[in-house]
């Protein structure tokens, strides 16, 4: 496993912050890309998901998580359902993972390891970029911002 230290340029992201269940991750993409188009703003091909906890902490229904997807464009105001940000440049431990979704979080320890062990700090939740899908696998970044 490749793992390295990078830096994310500043950029614009369209995201909805769920309590609840994965299931709902369908829709809530579905509803960023719908408005996306419907703004005429320039989306990413790559949607994301950022981890506040995890399934083996909270009950199901206790899952916090958040969807996202990055644009180009002059950014909106947010909506009820849609937070727009610009998100600053930030510095992150990042690997590329091949494989089931439901396994890329077998890289975690791995960043944390590799952040602690060079002097770094955790500045927050994990996140998975998902690039591409393939029959059973997808590849996806996982990245942990440090500081």
């Amino acid at each position: 496993m490749n793992i390295t230290i990078k830096k994310i340029e500043k950029h614009n992201t369209a995201s909805i912050y769920n309590i609840g269940p994965y299931i709902n991750i369908k829709e809530s993409l579905l509803f960023i890309k719908g408005w996306l188009i419907e703004n005429h703003l320039k989306n990413e091909d790559n949607f994301y998901i950022v981890y506040y906890n995890s399934p083996l902490e909270v009950k199901e229904d206790n899952l916090e998580w958040e969807i996202g997807v990055d644009f180009k464009g002059k950014p909106l105001e947010s909506t009820n359902e849609l937070q727009i940000q610009e998100i600053p440049e930030t510095l992150v431990v990042s690997t590329i993972f091949h494989g089931p979704l439901t396994e890329a979080s077998s890289v975690y320890l791995d960043l944390y390891e590799y952040a602690n062990t060079r002097g770094y700090k955790i500045a927050g939740a994990v996140k998975e970029i998902y690039i591409k899908k393939g029959n059973n696998n997808i590849i996806t970044e996982v990245q942990l911002p440090i500081i």
